[in-house]
């Protein structure tokens, strides 16, 4: 024994050691000739000594680590001497854990009569004001307890592992249930929780299977880690709007979970809060969530449709994956620099249908195979896609008397102009005639530029400026309702419903619009398309008592996206190295497809008989441009182009329930052989195709280019009129010249 003088600090080794007395476990602390009682694996009874003699010398048994008995298995009763003041060597801390958590044989606590801080009641420990409740032993076997009043503190661990327990009485008095106090109590089915409790603390009922309901009082701000996992049989859940936050894995496994109400004030979706919830068909997300972590609706299989509102701006990694969505509808602009996107919809149902905002359909089109579409306005209404949109180009017919079409017109903005405070786009209108025109020579020999004004778009409503009059006349209000009238250059004009479907060339919305007077039939009448415009024709009309040849839409396309096709018309009036030759991809069904056609009937014409199992995708290709028609099943397509060594030229996730076709600038490919490769979860699609060289100059070999960009005569595959040769293909003077 070390002799201490006053004011001398003591070395670690010479304050404390490990021993084992009578098969019980210790730590000394010599010094003041205290013991705490640590580690033990006990079997049966044991009762701890109110001292022990080690080495001639006598130490007072004080205390038991926080951990003496946790998850003995064979621990049957516990005998407390009234020497035992804490859970370890901190007068300051008292008792603050439970050391008889989890002990499965444990029937009953005993503590010594007189003993200064700790009690026993029916066999169950407190601290001796019975203020507090240290520990419920886990093999007690009756079915209800009620816990007496007076108690504030439920401690850690308190209740865990109990099977007996089915239904649990708590006093209005409670203020603190500890972490893990109902922990894999398997049978619990009832508790009640004291509106004095502010928190609940990680695993509470973690695992317990039979707990069907319980209510979260008003004035608890937080939900610990993994509180509800593994309640299978828990089947709804409501927040109140008190709940701010919570901790991971909340609802982690609760599979018997349908319907949760969240709290409108809370500000995250958690790692894995809903993982494994694979009954869950309901639940609103309210607009103070700002993100939905990692897997927090990973395997949600029953979950069919999904709003994030417009405040979410991050997602984690694996949010959906196992998901069976039908719907998913992503509201708000999603921050992609703190999104894991990579993972985003990894093993998620490539049919469910994305909606995201239009800005952002690209984005999602990059890491999503499945279909991305436009949002819907908030009303719920169809996704409305503007008609002022960058990289538009309208593909114009006319004088359709005869196929191939000899006169077309193409129509894109170019650059923009601020006007009357408003910021509008240039419109260009670029002209292509075939000689056999009958009015060729008045149409002139060369094709025409011009612009045909600014155009801008606010509110639904599409603007054209008059320069004559010197103001914004309307050309198309998409936000009329049903059957309500407008005047379009100055005639009056009847607005039908909102349309959708069994409009060949078109999958959007649309809207017929008829002119009329009072006292004759209507005389005119077309077609409205969200985002194309109006289209008319190839028909004759009779329109103010005279017959004339009409233009007509052939194609509307963003970027290599075909949002409006007419193909029953070739052209004939673009030159000749642009115009396209049609070929047909080998079909091969992956799984029985619904066919949309009855047996024996034709597609298209020159198709085989639509047998019911194979249904064909064509496409059109030059050494320009290649075109995939897409006739979907479903609307998820991946399309695919590849070299001859196998590498990948082009890459694209295809909605093809919001576009027709596909218009891929191959000007740029190397001579060789292309594969392409076109499929769904039901089909697939394969075609080759041969680009060549020929009749294509390189512009670095041309001794006379200067002297063709003065002449400004070069011309884009648009048919847009450029004042210099950009980057692959160009028309000039009607040779294709070729810049690297």
């Amino acid at each position: 024994m070390v002799e201490l003088k006053e004011g001398e600090p003591l070395a670690l080794e010479d304050v404390y050691e490990d021993v084992t007395v009578d098969g019980l476990n210790y730590t000394l602390r010599k010094a003041l000739h205290h013991a705490m009682l640590t580690k033990n694996d006990w079997v049966g009874e044991v009762r701890i000594p109110s001292e022990l003699t080690y080495e001639g010398q006598t130490y007072s048994v004080t205390s038991i680590h926080n951990e003496a008995f946790m998850e003995n298995t064979t621990l049957t009763k516990v005998y407390i001497p009234r020497t035992i003041k804490n859970m370890d060597f901190s007068e300051e801390r008292g008792i603050d854990r439970n050391p008889f958590a989890r002990c499965s044989a444990l029937k009953s606590i005993e503590v010594e009569e007189g003993n200064p801080v700790l009690c026993t009641v029916d066999g169950v420990l407190f601290n001796k004001e019975k203020t507090r409740l240290y520990s419920y032993p886990a093999a007690d076997s009756r079915t209800s307890y009620t816990v007496p009043d007076g108690v504030t503190i439920i401690d850690d661990m308190a209740f865990a592992s109990n099977p007996h327990l089915v239904n649990v009485s708590l006093p209005d008095g409670v203020t603190l249930l500890g972490t893990s106090a109902f922990y894999d109590c398997t049978n619990l089915e009832e508790v009640n929780l004291p509106s004095g409790i502010k928190r609940l603390q990680g695993y509470t009922f973690y695992n317990c299977q039979h707990l069907k309901s319980i209510t979260i009082p008003d004035g608890v701000t937080h939900l610990g880690i993994n509180l509800f996992n593994g309640c299978t049989n828990l089947t709804s859940m409501t927040m109140p709007e008190s709940v701010t936050t919570t901790d991971y894995s909340v609802f982690e496994n609760c599979k018997s979970l349908k319907h949760v109400t969240l709290s409108p004030n809370l500000e995250q979706i958690n790692h894995n809060m809903f993982l494994n919830c694979s009954s869950l068909t309901e639940i609103q997300i309210p607009k103070s969530v700002t993100s939905v972590m990692s897997n927090a609706f990973k395997n949600c299989k029953a979950l069919k449709k999904l709003d994030l509102p417009e405040s979410v701006n991050r997602l984690g990694n694996y949010v959906f994956s196992g998901c069976k969505l039908e719907s998913l509808y992503i509201w708000g602009a999603i921050d992609f620099s703190r999104t894991d996107h990579y993972w985003l919809f990894d093993g998620m149902s490539i049919q469910t249908k994305v909606y995201v905002q239009l800005s952002q359909v690209d984005k999602f089109k990059a890491i999503y195979k499945g279909p991305v579409y436009p949002l819907p306005d908030q009303a719920g209404n169809i996704a409305y896609r503007p008609f002022v949109e960058d990289g538009k180009v309208w593909k114009l017919g006319g004088k359709v008397s005869a196929n191939p079409v000899q006169l077309v017109e193409y129509y894109y903005f170019d650059g923009d102009t601020i006007i009357n405070g408003k910021t509008c786009k240039q419109m260009m209108c670029q002209r292509y005639v075939n000689p056999d025109h009958p009015d060729y020579e008045a149409l002139a020999k060369v094709p025409s530029l011009r612009n045909v004004g600014a155009w801008y778009e606010e509110d639904k409503k599409v603007y054209t400026y008059d320069t004559i009059n010197k103001q914004f006349k309307i050309k198309y209000d998409f936000s009329l309702g049903d059957n309500e009238t407008m005047l379009i250059e100055d005639y009056p004009y009847v607005i039908g419903p909102k349309q959708t479907g069994d409009l060949k060339g078109f999958k959007g919305v649309y809207r017929d619009v008829m002119w009329y007077s009072n006292d004759a039939d209507p005389a005119y009448c077309t077609t409205w398309l969200e985002g194309v415009g109006g289209i008319d024709g190839p028909i004759t009309n009779v329109y103010l008592g005279k017959e004339y040849y009409a233009m007509f839409m052939m194609s509307c396309t963003v970027g290599d996206e075909v949002i409006y096709l007419n193909d029953e018309y070739e052209d004939g009036a673009t030159p000749e190295g642009a115009r396209k030759k049609r070929f047909d991809f080998t079909h091969t069904v992956k799984i029985q497809p619904k066919s949309r056609f009855k047996s024996g009937e034709r597609l298209r014409a020159g198709d085989a008989e639509a047998s019911g199992t194979e249904q064909p995708l064509y496409g059109e290709y030059n050494d320009l441009q290649l075109g995939i028609n897409l006739d979907p099943l479903d609307d998820a397509y991946q399309v695919r182009i590849t070299n001859e060594s196998g590498k990948a030229v082009y890459e694209k996730a295809v909605n093809a329930g919001s576009i027709v076709a596909l218009s891929i600038d191959i000007s740029a490919y190397a001579e060789g052989r292309y594969t392409v490769t076109v499929e769904n979860s039901q089909e697939s699609f394969t075609g080759e195709f041969d680009t060549q060289t020929t009749g294509i100059s390189d512009a670095a070999r041309l001794n006379d280019k200067e002297e063709m960009i003065n002449d400004k005569t070069i011309y884009n595959l648009q048919g847009q009129r450029l004042s210099s040769l950009q980057k692959g293909l160009n028309i000039v003077n009607g040779q294709k010249i070729y810049v690297k």
